[in-house]
């Protein structure tokens, strides 16, 4: 389940505890659920969705997939414009012209659970919409993936992405002390993976843990955020998963995956591995 009407969860409660949960709340002082999620439950958040609230995880499909399309139609927008920001207007008509009329679109909800994505006011009192700076990186660093087959040695990433873009990388710049935990922020986009830490785009880290879970007999829909693969099994996951399809629904808004494309990838995901 990828969320839960807001209005649900009390019936769900009663039937799994044998207990009133709103009652429960008011026994001790907490004036709704909504408030209680905010406060206590650091997990999950809410959001309108069909008009209607809804509880979801913040690491979730439905959370994680929504924020990456809006990222990925506002950096080619910027891209496309050296860069600057975009006017809301302008976004959304290119959010509908990518996603389709009626899509899912809440910008208060991705610059409330976003960090990388803002609003600002600018000239005459127009609302626009950017990445950070640290998103741009993000961004980069996908293409730079792109670019060595989806998964590159950490060791090694910032010497890639210099050949790549003909930029330094210094994390430093952006607040941190060190590539590793520039690359934790942005889970949106990579993963570290592997005892040897390797950097993967989001997609294949997701497939090898799956891979190791399924080979150490979890659940797969049980699968832990922090779930890493081995580097023995690195190599053997991608090739595994060259012809796997996505089976989870998206709720939120069809995307256009262009299955053969993921399959090279994840061929010259194990090249690479094979190399390293």
């Amino acid at each position: 389940t990828q969320l839960v009407r807001l209005d649900l969860i009390d019936h769900l409660y009663n039937e799994r505890y044998q207990a009133d949960l709103i009652n429960i709340l008011s026994e001790n002082y907490v004036q709704s659920l909504p408030n209680f999620i905010q406060e206590f439950c650091k997990d999950l958040t809410t959001v309108n969705f069909n008009m209607v609230p809804h509880i979801v995880l913040k690491k979730g499909d439905f959370v994680q997939n929504y924020l990456k399309r809006v990222n990925d139609v506002l950096y080619s927008l910027q891209r496309g414009n050296n860069y600057c920001p975009v006017p809301v207007a302008v976004f959304e008509h290119e959010y509908n012209e990518t996603h389709g009329i009626g899509a899912f679109l809440d910008l208060d909800f991705v610059t409330r659970e976003c960090n990388g994505i803002r609003k600002t006011r600018r000239s005459l009192n127009r609302e626009f919409v950017e990445l950070t700076l640290l998103f741009m990186l993000g961004n980069e660093i996908v293409e730079v993936l792109n670019k060595r087959g989806g998964i590159l040695p950490l060791a090694n990433f910032i010497g890639y992405y210099k050949s790549v873009t003909g930029k330094n990388l210094d994390p430093t710049n952006f607040g941190f002390d060190n590539l590793e935990n520039l690359i934790k922020e942005l889970d949106l986009f990579v993963k570290i993976t592997g005892k040897k830490k390797s950097i993967a785009l989001r997609a294949i880290h997701d497939q090898l843990s799956q891979q190791v879970n399924l080979n150490r007999g979890a659940e797969p829909e049980i699968e832990s955020e922090y779930a890493t693969a081995d580097d023995s099994n690195i190599v053997e996951g991608a090739a595994s998963n060259r012809r796997t399809r996505d089976i989870k629904p998206d709720i939120i808004g069809q995307t256009n995956y262009d299955q053969g494309s993921r399959q090279s990838l994840l061929e010259r995901s194990q090249r690479q591995e094979d190399m390293n």
